[in-house]
């Protein structure tokens, strides 16, 4: 009776979050629609004041201005539907669904579209409460170090997020083939991921499961922070699994493997690493030590990820890869034992492993714990002028991706299957479906959106 208690006040208090946001979403649509109109209008008015247009060219601009803004609020009662887009390729597949290329018909503008079947998401309360955390924090936020979402909509079977497609690929892309980074480049790489992942902390969200996969180079270089894993996997209840057996405790052939063994098997790994991506289990690589234990944690956990990614990038093996899970979560879990020095293998200055060991470390005495202007401060970034970067004054990135066109997918995997063969599917249940994903159609106002 408990548990059905509390699974019903869980239901209720999901229902009351979606309905605050769907009031939230239609007055700032509608308060930012009102103060444009008003802008645009007297921006009208002053060129008709000041003698720019008179007489029929005046009367022609008024006319002209009522039938833009009748445009725009037709558009915007229109509901969307997958038959707006013209799909391209399917570029990610996973247990959930799949992520289309795809060109919307009206705006030409080319999108990533992000299709997530109902009947999947509706079989754990925490996925439907993730889906609907990522489209709330990408509707409500413009960081140009975020993926942006331009449309969330949903049909019978599925939901879909429609977001800005990043040609450049992923970063795990990136290493793959190339398999190291200089420090230079790995330097650029990795403050901008840190800015990425503060933005996101800025919009009060944490991501707790950050990974190579989920930063995008652009089509300009830079880096932009996205989840596109569209199986989020379960590593708790793993974690949990491994404690109840007992394995977290130190082993001591686990503690000697050698930096040079952890550098092959993770080599095996990469070479599946896309599969990996899209696994219902994923990478524990990157998990700080706390949520390896099942405490508490803060923001800073997403600083632990970028330490352990920077190492990757430089080494060409994450810094507690092993062969198994259970022996990376050994690993993490006595990491003052098994982080070691990769000097055999590859030069790392003193600056980039004091930063990276000063972060991988307990919460209490992590680099970042006060925020990220103690990361900003160390002296592996003294070169970085911060407030440049991702801006044309700023330090040009070590790699542009060469694009044909807008479409051009090189820097994805193309799957073979026909994307015009996926259609708005019909689904037993359709009104239990659609109540159980309320106030998640979401349209972003371009600048131009009234013209």
């Amino acid at each position: 009776m408990a548990a059905s208690s509390s699974a019903a006040e869980e239901e209720g208090l999901e229902k009351a979050s979606a309905a605050r946001q769907f009031f939230e979403d239609f007055y700032s649509a509608t308060g930012s629609y009102v103060v444009g109109r008003i802008n645009r209008y007297t921006e009208l008015q002053n060129r008709i004041d000041s003698g720019e247009l008179s007489g029929a060219a005046a009367e022609a601009a008024r006319d002209e201005f009522a039938l833009a803004e009748r445009r725009f609020l037709r558009q915007r009662r229109k509901r969307i539907k997958l038959h707006d887009f013209d799909l391209i390729k399917m570029v990610g597949k996973g247990g959930y669904g799949e992520v289309y290329l795809v060109r919307k018909k009206d705006t030409t503008e080319v999108l990533a579209l992000k299709k997530m079947k109902k009947s999947a998401i509706l079989k754990s309360q925490t996925e439907i409460t993730h889906l609907r955390t990522e489209r709330n924090v990408l509707a409500n936020q413009q960081s140009r170090w975020l993926v942006q979402m331009v449309y969330s909509f949903q049909d019978a079977a599925n939901v879909y997020m429609a977001m800005e497609f990043v040609h450049g690929g992923d970063v795990r892309t990136r290493l793959t083939a190339v398999d190291t980074l200089s420090e230079a480049d790995a330097r650029f790489y990795i403050a901008e991921m840190f800015l990425s992942v503060d933005a996101l902390h800025q919009a009060g969200y944490i991501h707790r499961d950050l990974k190579p996969e989920n930063f995008l180079i652009d089509s300009n270089g830079h880096i932009k922070l996205t989840d596109f894993g569209l199986s989020k996997g379960n590593m708790l209840t793993i974690q949990s699994q491994t404690m109840k057996r007992g394995m977290l405790p130190s082993s001591k052939d686990g503690d000697r493997r050698s930096i040079g063994a952890r550098k092959r098997v993770f080599g095996s790994i990469k070479r599946n690493a896309r599969e990996l991506a899209f696994s219902l289990v994923g990478s524990p690589d990157y998990m700080a030590v706390e949520m390896l234990r099942g405490e508490g944690y803060d923001f800073s956990v997403d600083y632990w990820a970028l330490a352990a990614i920077l190492f990757e990038m430089i080494v060409g093996f994450a810094p507690f890869a092993d062969d198994d899970i259970e022996a990376v979560f050994r690993n993490i879990f006595n990491h003052e034992v098994t982080l070691n020095f990769p000097d055999i293998y590859t030069y790392m200055s003193h600056e980039a492993w004091d930063l990276i060991t000063s972060i991988l470390k307990e919460p209490a005495d992590r680099l970042g714990k006060g925020g990220i202007s103690e990361i900003k401060s160390h002296q592996f970034f003294d070169s970085i002028a911060w407030k440049a970067l991702g801006t044309e004054s700023g330090p040009s990135p070590p790699w542009v991706p060469e694009l044909s066109d807008d479409t051009d997918t090189r820097y994805f995997d193309v799957y073979e299957e026909d994307p015009n063969a996926v259609a708005a599917e019909d689904a037993a249940d359709a009104d239990a479906k659609f109540q159980a994903f309320p106030a998640f159609t979401f349209k972003r106002r371009r600048p131009d959106a009234s013209s």
